[in-house]
């Protein structure tokens, strides 16, 4: 782990941090998201979104409305870390997943995590009492995890 960055993100911004650690490993030693939309491009029909005007508007706005399906498979979180090479998911940073129990992204959170296991990616995944909000105290989780992370890899590298 020689990345020393951590990237993080609430919802939307949860959904862009795992990507950007996917997508961009060597700039990252964590990423980390809170309540993530992480099945934010994992539909391909405007139908199979839920039916909020403000969600489709929002969603089709960022990845268009499922015509051309290279948009979103290229962005699809399910996809991008299924496709990983094993010999390379050792370069990944270090994943932090939480949602709340009554958040409608729980399920998709839950599969994401399901999948890192699958994967042997390296994470930790809570389920937190709540909605679709950001607690104070997840924050400090996280920033914890980060110091731990920092540690670990500063006495690895000899510093």
């Amino acid at each position: 782990m020689d990345a020393a960055g951590h990237i993080d993100g609430v919802s939307m911004g949860g959904y862009g941090a795992l990507k950007y650690g996917v997508k961009y490993p060597q700039m990252f030693a964590l990423a980390a998201s809170w309540s993530g939309v992480a099945n934010a491009a994992s539909w391909r029909k405007v139908s199979e979104l839920p039916p909020s005007p403000r969600i489709v508007k929002a969603v089709t706005a960022v990845f268009g409305d499922g015509t051309e399906p290279s948009t979103l498979l290229s962005n699809d979180l399910f996809k991008l870390f299924a496709d990983i090479p094993s010999d390379k998911v050792t370069e990944l940073p270090f994943f932090y997943l939480d949602c709340g129990t009554e958040d409608e992204l729980l399920k998709p959170n839950q599969q994401l995590a399901e999948l890192f296991v699958t994967r042997k990616i390296r994470h930790e995944y809570r389920q937190v009492p709540g909605a679709h909000a950001l607690q104070d105290y997840r924050v400090v989780d996280v920033l914890d995890l980060f110091e731990r992370l920092s540690a670990i890899q500063k006495r690895s590298s000899g510093k």
